[in-house]
């Protein structure tokens, strides 16, 4: 079986039971492992599976660091696991000559490294004052509010902003969206995250208001399948014409990058996730609860949420004051020559 066909089980399989996200996800970085290949003589279309090393796979890493520097470390770290995965895979299958020694080897190299990836540097948080220009931004943007199209596009815009502001959702579970998910009542919404697992998200009446504003300016028309199948967030172009189809997470993060050069801010690097970062920062700060706002985020894994309690030292001084009580500012320190120096 040569490489490529081999990846294509491996995808295939893993396709089982995962979100298509991910899938994808690992399909561009198997897709990266092959350029490599190509670019170092070992053709994945013609050469076997049993041709690959651990070496093969110990280059990528480096090859990818060099040739895609764009890659934030957070991406880097996946791709490192669609790695060993696929190695994994290869191994199970028998497609490979590697032996078990070598293999674990090679996971122990590969996990060094993507430690090393993932420690690097903490996410980085927006001050609540770059996210209100980009609000404004989005409130002040240019548009014919005659043309139906342009204001329809207005109108979603803000409700995107100010819905990714206060909810925490990922991009792919706001473009994911229905109008059956919303819960009126409540002012809620229910998602589906990774792993297909779901939760209930929040909206402040900010941006429950925006996004009811946009829906009532809709005007959806029924389908076979009710209203509650149409996204709730669409698109207003003209190749959409007049069908409710939705909105990718491309034009969502067109949009913010829209209103971040309206505002002035394209030196700040926000991004879509940036509202998911700010938002888990700020439900920590106000409560101290970690495992509120892991249920909020909806992270697999507490360790996930954990990083944002590293983001904010007066999360860690309330902390430290509720067990040993408030504490005294220090003395401001005396010049070196009054420096008292009795011992004690």
């Amino acid at each position: 079986m040569t490489v490529e066909h081999a990846i294509d089980h491996f995808l295939r399989d893993l396709g089982i039971g995962r979100a298509q996200r991910t899938v994808r996800t690992y399909a561009t970085a198997l897709n990266h492992f092959c350029h490599f290949l190509s670019d170092n003589s070992l053709d994945p279309a013609a050469a076997p599976a049993t041709a690959l090393t651990p070496d093969h796979a110990l280059d990528w890493v480096r090859w990818l660091d060099k040739h895609q520097p764009h890659l934030t470390r957070i991406t880097l770290s996946t791709y490192i696991t669609a790695l060993l995965r696929f190695y994994s895979h290869l191994i199970l299958e028998g497609l490979t000559g590697l032996s078990a020694e070598r293999h674990e080897q090679l996971r122990a190299r590969l996990h060094m490294i993507r430690g090393k990836v993932r420690r690097d540097r903490l996410p980085k948080v927006p001050p609540s004052d770059i996210l209100g220009r980009i609000l404004a931004a989005a409130r002040q943007a240019p548009h014919d509010p005659e043309d139906p199209r342009q204001h329809l596009r207005y109108l979603r815009n803000i409700a995107i902003v100010e819905i990714l502001r206060s909810s925490g959702m990922r991009v792919g579970e706001l473009v994911s969206l229905r109008r059956r998910d919303l819960i009126a009542h409540e002012h809620t919404a229910i998602v589906t995250g990774k792993g297909g697992k779901q939760r209930v998200v929040y909206f402040d009446e900010t941006a429950w208001t925006a996004l009811q504003t946009y829906l009532s300016v809709r005007h959806d028309s029924t389908t076979p399948q009710g209203l509650g199948s149409l996204p709730a967030l669409a698109r207003h172009d003209r190749g959409a014409g007049d069908r409710a189809l939705p909105i990718s997470t491309n034009a969502v993060r067109q949009v913010l990058s829209e209103f971040i050069d309206l505002a002035g801010l394209a030196e700040h690097g926000v991004t879509p996730h940036s509202f998911r970062h700010y938002f888990a920062t700020r439900v920590l700060e106000a409560t101290g609860d970690l495992g509120a706002t892991q249920d909020l985020l909806g992270h697999a894994s507490p360790n996930t949420t954990r990083i944002y309690a590293q983001l904010s030292s007066d999360t860690l001084r309330k902390a430290h004051e509720k067990a040993f009580g408030t504490r005294r500012r220090s003395p401001s320190p005396q010049p070196h020559g009054d420096r008292d120096t009795r011992t004690t």
